[in-house]
């Protein structure tokens, strides 16, 4: 079983060392080819830790191995509009990590995405977000209203509009609703 996960992750590690393009070491660009590869192995690790666990934990790995799957249907289909970015915000500022893949040596936790990001850019200058997919191998306690503000800038800075609008059918409008002005998290009371 251990060395079943460590054949995964360094598959992992290696293609997190192929990473194409590093945006303000916030975002990594990845290819339809390395997505591929990436999503299969995080699925296959997903679906074995949701066979050891119960309950809640067990709900959430099966719940992430299915969004993983459904990605590769995306990557699958991928043209030269769309694009696939992992955001890696861990380089910012200091973060409690929990790898569970248990390997500190294989990649440094700052540049392991915490999620992917499926995106399409249109000829009418738009940057639509399709997807976004937890990546099961870390655990960090960090504030999602973080990587919309970090999409905010990225679509700014390539002269894009940020359109979130296709998250609403997707993972029961979770990051519609983070990434969406339909509530303002920064405004609301600590309760």
């Amino acid at each position: 079983m251990y060395r079943q996960w460590l054949i995964i992750f360094s598959k992992i590690a290696v293609l997190y060392g192929m990473v194409s393009h590093n945006m303000d070491n916030v975002f990594t660009r990845h290819t339809p080819f390395q997505m591929k590869v990436i999503c299969e192995e995080l699925y296959q690790y997903a679906s074995i830790r949701s066979s050891n666990l119960s309950g809640p934990d067990k709900f959430m790995f099966e719940t992430i191995a299915k969004n993983l799957h459904d990605s590769l249907k995306i990557v699958e289909k991928a043209k030269t509009d769309d694009v696939i970015f992992g955001w890696t915000p861990l380089s910012e500022e200091v973060y409690t990590v929990i790898r569970n893949d248990n390997d500190e040596e294989m990649v440094q936790v700052e540049n392991i995405p915490l999620y992917f990001i499926f995106a399409k850019v249109t000829p009418d200058s738009r940057m639509i977000i399709e997807k976004i997919v937890h990546n099961p191998s870390i655990d960090v306690d960090i504030d999602p209203v973080l990587m919309k503000e970090h999409l905010q800038i990225l679509a700014n800075d390539s002269g894009k509009k940020l359109d979130v609008s296709p998250l609403k059918e997707d993972d029961n409008g979770r990051w519609y609703l983070i990434l969406s002005d339909v509530i303002n998290f920064k405004r609301l009371p600590n309760i």
